[in-house]
């Protein structure tokens, strides 16, 4: 009969899901620190001079690469050898339609955006000022696309992935997403104008995380979401130059706009996701996900999750799965 001890720190004959997932934040400011401290003793330099992105950003963009870098290595080291997991359960299969996921997650983010644009400019609450060259459009584009790619799988891979799938282990799906998408919207409350309009913001963040976990659970991966929210914060900021979780871009914009009308709707400073428009874009988005997933249109994607996944199917079935049943 297993010990008290063994009873409060061990499940299944590991350390307990809750445990790894505290443990884990630890070890990637960690190995971040470490990889931040080798990259300068070692005289690394980034490429500030390019054009599309100006030198005072290339510290934001080198500190990017590193915490994906160090989210990555440690969450495959932990899953491997801590959780005893398998390591494609983490969400990121390389078999199976993983790139019609990622290129459905860009449409989504993409078209989310584009309705919250339209919602503002039909509304009168957006009047564009002006539109960047076509050349600067892809240069800028091109180049935040990159960095937005990196900046969302360092938060996919810890908060949908890591974080996500060891409070599912420990709780069951319904608690670990509502955790998870509270620590989300937590982690931008230090970002700027975030506290101005307090509910709407955290409302807003909450609300992006959970249409990410479902999408999770309802695609079996973390691609379809990955692409999402890269194609949300590159349409949002370079693209229609709203406020970015209420960081301003440091390069111009495609579309130059100045916005008024209500707050609460446009999300003023902080940008639409602290605004009612992006709360409708994603209610919206969330209907469409779903009537997707009750189709089946998920249903030939790679199965890699684990056991207490696989039993969370029973929570919203897809014709799919009732057709088997």
């Amino acid at each position: 009969m297993p010990s008290l001890l063994e009873r409060i720190f061990c499940k299944d004959h590991r350390l307990r899901p809750l445990l790894r997932a505290l443990l884990y934040p630890l070890a990637v400011a960690a190995f971040a620190g470490f990889l931040s401290s080798v990259y300068f003793l070692s005289g690394g330099a980034i490429a500030g001079g390019r054009r599309s992105l100006p030198a005072g950003y290339a510290g934001a963009v080198l500190g990017e690469f590193l915490l994906a870098a160090a989210a990555l290595t440690v969450a495959l080291v932990m899953r491997r050898w801590l959780d005893r997991r398998s390591l494609e359960s983490l969400g990121l299969p390389a078999r199976g339609p993983w790139s019609r996921l990622f290129l459905i997650g860009v449409a989504f983010g993409a078209a989310m955006q584009i309705l919250v644009y339209l919602m503002h400019r039909m509304l009168g609450y957006s009047q564009v000022v002006a539109y960047a060259a076509p050349g600067r459009d892809v240069e800028v584009v091109g180049a935040a696309l990159v960095v937005f790619l990196v900046a969302a799988l360092f938060e996919e891979i810890s908060l949908r992935g890591y974080l996500l799938q060891n409070l599912w282990e420990e709780w069951g799906f319904a608690p670990a997403a509502v955790v998870t998408s509270s620590l989300f919207a937590v982690l931008h409350f230090s970002n700027p104008h975030a506290h101005e309009k307090a509910a709407l913001t955290a409302g807003g963040l909450v609300l992006f995380s959970l249409w990410a976990a479902f999408s999770l659970l309802w695609t079996k991966s973390l691609w379809l979401v990955l692409g999402c929210h890269a194609a949300w914060n590159t349409f949002e900021g370079p693209i229609f130059g709203f406020p970015l979780s209420g960081l301003a871009m440091p390069v111009p914009s495609a579309v130059t706009q100045r916005i008024s009308g209500p707050e609460w709707f446009t999300g003023g400073a902080f940008g639409p996701e602290s605004g009612v428009s992006s709360m409708l874009a994603l209610t919206l988005g969330f209907a469409v996900l779903a009537a997707f997933y009750r189709a089946g249109i998920f249903s030939d994607a790679a199965d890699t999750r684990e056991s207490y996944a696989k039993a969370s199917e029973l929570f919203f079935p897809s014709r799919s799965a009732l057709v088997r049943s």
